[in-house]
Order: structure tokens, then sequence, then C-alpha cells
């Protein structure tokens, strides 16, 4: 009896074991059904992509604006890089060649040949506004410089770089002033100032009991002189020193917008819209004709 009673007083749980590998029907993707769907609506898949591809084609070649590259490629030492990259050559391109109205054609009249604001826009704005844009990169491997620049016009791509080679070549002729030179400069000074006091000691030595050091350690500074003015000179021709290797050339292709590129991105982008479209289509057919049979 007291065995019993102590098995009543425990508490029998029941706990529901579910049978492992079993899932319910509905929640299935059976890859035949899907497969069967693209197969139904083949047709609608196929026409859509040669659709989408054909529209795709007729916009970059008939109403996307085509653009030519002209480049060419220089050997330059890193004071022609860094102009090549500033503002400088920007500004004096613009200002040399009148670049603005051609930067600017919606506020130029061409047939009165003038502004049509009262405000006409400056080299500076021209400037900060990026109307006027160039790629420099440079090849690691070779160290040559690559500048490139694009328009709508060939002619003008090609007329672009040209002019960029003219005022490079007069600026590092004429107007460059590198450090080198502006030492050569001091140095120079120096060196008249030294050779005019040897010149003045070479013509009294005979009336002025003077040593032979004096004029020794003066002329051995001259020597000197010359010598780092000498070396500053190659330096500073080095400084200025460019060689084009590829001259621009006339583009006669345009590389822009690329079509090979276009049709594929379209063609493919086209296709999985016409897959995600008619899975959605069938979805809504499925649940309609679930709905009716309910009810």
């Amino acid at each position: 009896m007291g065995g019993s009673q102590e098995y009543d007083d425990k508490k029998i749980v029941y706990v529901p074991v579910y049978p492992t590998g079993v899932v319910d029907s509905e929640d299935e993707i059976d890859l035949f059904d899907l497969f069967s769907v693209l197969l139904k609506y083949k047709r609608f898949i196929i026409v859509f992509t040669l659709l989408c591809t054909l529209l795709a084609a007729i916009i970059s070649l008939f109403i996307l604006p085509k653009k030519y590259k002209s480049e060419f490629t220089l050997r330059a030492s890193p004071a022609v890089e860094q102009y090549l990259r500033s503002n400088k050559l920007k500004i004096s391109l613009i200002s040399k060649y009148n670049l603005l109205p051609s930067l600017y054609p919606e506020l130029w009249d061409s047939q009165k040949k003038s502004w049509k604001t009262n405000t006409p826009p400056t080299v500076e704005q021209a400037v900060a506004e990026n109307k006027l844009s160039f790629i420099v990169s440079k090849d690691r491997k070779t160290g040559l410089l690559r500048v490139e620049f694009d328009s709508m016009d060939p002619r003008d791509a090609q007329l672009m770089l040209k002019r960029v080679l003219t005022v490079m070549k007069d600026y590092f002729s004429k107007d460059y002033i590198s450090e080198s030179q502006r030492q050569i400069e001091v140095l120079e000074q120096e060196t008249k100032n030294i050779k005019k006091v040897i010149d003045e000691w070479i013509s009294k030595i005979k009336k002025i009991n003077i040593s032979d050091s004096f004029i020794s350690e003066r002329m051995l500074t001259y020597v000197d002189l010359e010598k780092q003015i000498a070396e500053l000179r190659v330096k500073d021709a080095l400084e200025r020193q460019f060689l084009v290797i590829d001259e621009p050339l006339l583009p006669i292709k345009p590389f822009k917008p690329k079509f090979k590129l276009i049709i594929l991105v379209s063609a493919v982008s086209s296709l999985f819209l016409a897959i995600f479209l008619v899975f959605f289509f069938n979805f809504i057919q499925e649940e309609r004709r679930r709905r009716s049979s309910n009810n």
C-alpha cells in the first residue's frame, strides 16, 4: 500500500514525439513544377528578352550620344606630371584658345558672337565646374604617362590634346621656374662677385704685396660654384624634359556607348526579369484557383 501510494503521488508527463523527416507537402518545392512553368511560358520569356534587347540596341545605336577618345603617351618628369594634373594647364588652355564659348554653348550666341547673359562665365568658373577634364594615368611598370580626352567630335578630341602638348612645351620652355633655376640664379650672382674680386686682385697683385693663397682660395671657391651651377643646370633640364612616345591620333570608332556590353547586360537582365514575371503571374493564377475551389 505504501509503495503504491508513493507511485500515485508521482506526476507522469507525456512528451509528444513527432516523426522526423516529414515535411508538409505544401512547403515542398518541386523543381519539375518550376521547369514546367518555364516551358509553359517559354514564348513569353523569349519574346520579352528579345524585345528588351532590341530596344537597348536601338537606344545605344541611335539615341545615346557617341563619344570619341584620343590619347597620347609620354615619358615625363614629376614636374611635367604635376603640371598635367593641375588647374594651371586648364586655365592656360581656356585662355589661349578662347574655349569658353565651346564650354558654355547654351550661353553663347554663335551668330552674334556674344554672350546671351550679362554675367558671362569666367575661366576660373569653368575650371571650378570641371568643364574641361583630362584623364591622366601612370603605368607603374613602365612609368609612362597616358593623357586621354573625350568629345562628341573626334576632331575636337585630337585637337584638344595637340593643344595640350603645345601649351605644355611653351610653359616648360618659357614660364616654368624650377627650384634648381632659383639656386642657379643665386650661385651665378655669387660667382660674379667672386670673379669681380679675383679680377681686381689680379690687376693689383704687382702693386700690392699679397700672398697667392688669397687668390687661390677664391679661385677654388669660384670653380666649386661653377661646378654646382653645371649640376643644377642638368637637374633643371631633367625637370623640364618630356618625351612624347605616341602622338594623339584621330579616333575612328566611338568608345561610348559600349554597344556589346549594353546588349549583354540588357539580355541577361531582361531574361531574369521575364522569369520573375512568369513566376509572379503563375503564383497569382494559382492563388485565384485555390480561392475559387475553396468557395
